[in-house]
């Protein structure tokens, strides 16, 4: 669907919170992120396989050769457990332990957090 919305820009490797859960996907129709990059842009841009259904990354090949990668996460609601939370944030800060000594690392997100969220005070 992101992909037909304007054709001078594709979406890459869209995760869904929600993708075991086929039939929570069609009935919200949200949850999830991806990468929206301009077409003209594509061939610069490299998808990084992580084996995640809430993490997705991308590395920009820039013409100075400057390595910069971008994740995006979604991380678990505030319904589910601290421990689910926290493995999520765990692996992020593994991706980016390893991507940061190659380059510069962004991370972009969807936090699923509350303003005062205990989780965010432990």
């Amino acid at each position: 669907m992101l992909d037909s919305i304007d054709p001078f820009y594709q979406s890459l490797n869209t995760k869904c919170v929600d993708d075991n859960n086929l039939i929570l996907i069609k009935t919200r129709m949200e949850g999830g992120v991806t990468f929206i990059v301009k077409s003209s842009i594509l061939e610069y841009v490299e998808w990084i396989e992580l084996d995640d259904n809430r993490i997705t990354g991308i590395e920009i090949h820039t013409l100075n050769s400057e390595r910069i990668f971008c994740f995006c996460i979604y991380l678990p609601a505030t319904s589910k457990s601290f421990e689910y939370f926290r493995t999520y944030v765990e692996r992020l800060y593994d991706i980016y332990s390893v991507h940061s000594e190659m380059g510069t690392v962004y991370i972009l997100s969807d936090l699923n957090v509350k303003v005062n969220d205990p989780r965010l005070t432990i």
